[in-house]
């Protein structure tokens, strides 16, 4: 076990919950969709980002700062950023192509992006070959899922992560102090994607081919998925967890 300086990051769905109320058909064309949006964020993160685990809808990355903790901190604000681009431009993507009637096929387009980065200390511990990070500040990441924003979409940065940081987003901001039992008084600064230059959808145009390969694609696998010939699609090579598993971890750590 070693402690190590961290930046970390979650990337979390909203409206994920009820996204995946649906009738069968519809749920999972919704996993389909919400996998194929996790991936397009986990696509783009680079170093020194290191993905950790997938914890149900949200992504939990980190990345080591030791001597260079400004630098990693621009660096991984830069790739924040983009992750609102990239989930936007995949689901725009998806939107457009669609063929489908099911709830979850034209509901798609209602899903939005909510990334909260903090800096602090985690414990490095290996679990049966697995990295799992531990820690208060593990703990007060996670905690911040459950947040006063007013708002389905959004950068959440704690004053720890912002200290490190020559240049700011240049979004719409919100000071905010959440409070959470054992942890205390929170600083963090709600930023709106909404509007912003970096925000802009790529220009999309569906073919009638893009269109057909997608309808193929999604009733392939949901045929699949009924005749048992196909478990649940998730991104490879990622560790899964359980996010209220992990919570009450945290909170007996």
């Amino acid at each position: 076990m070693e402690v190590k300086s961290v930046v970390m990051v979650l990337a979390d769905i909203s409206g994920y919950t009820s996204f995946m109320k649906y009738h069968r058909t519809s749920l999972i064309h919704a996993e389909l969709i919400i996998t194929d949006l996790i991936e397009s964020v986990l696509d783009s993160a680079d170093h020194p980002l290191t993905i950790n685990k997938l914890e149900g809808d949200a992504v939990f990355f980190f990345a080591e700062t030791g001597e260079n903790s400004r630098e990693v901190a621009q660096s991984v604000l830069d790739q924040m950023e983009q992750f609102f681009t990239v989930f936007h431009n995949r689901e725009n993507e998806i939107v457009s192509c669609n063929l489908c009637k099911c709830e979850a096929c034209l509901q798609a387009d209602q899903l939005r992006l909510k990334v909260i980065a903090h800096s602090g200390e985690a414990l490095f511990k290996d679990v049966r070959g697995f990295m799992e990070l531990a820690g208060e500040d593990v703990i007060l990441i996670h905690r911040l899922l459950k947040n006063s924003v007013d708002a389905d979409e959004y950068l959440l940065l704690t004053e720890a992560f912002a200290d490190l940081l020559e240049d700011k987003p240049e979004w719409t901001s919100q000071p905010i102090v959440e409070h959470y039992d054992s942890l205390g008084d929170v600083h963090v600064t709600a930023y709106y994607p909404s509007g912003h230059a970096g925000r802009e959808l790529t220009p999309y145009k569906a073919t009638l081919f893009a269109k057909l390969k997608q309808f193929v694609r999604f009733e392939t696998y949901l045929f699949g998925r009924h005749l048992g010939l196909l478990a649940p699609r998730r991104p490879a090579n990622i560790p899964v967890a359980n996010p209220l598993g992990d919570l009450r971890a945290h909170e007996r750590s």
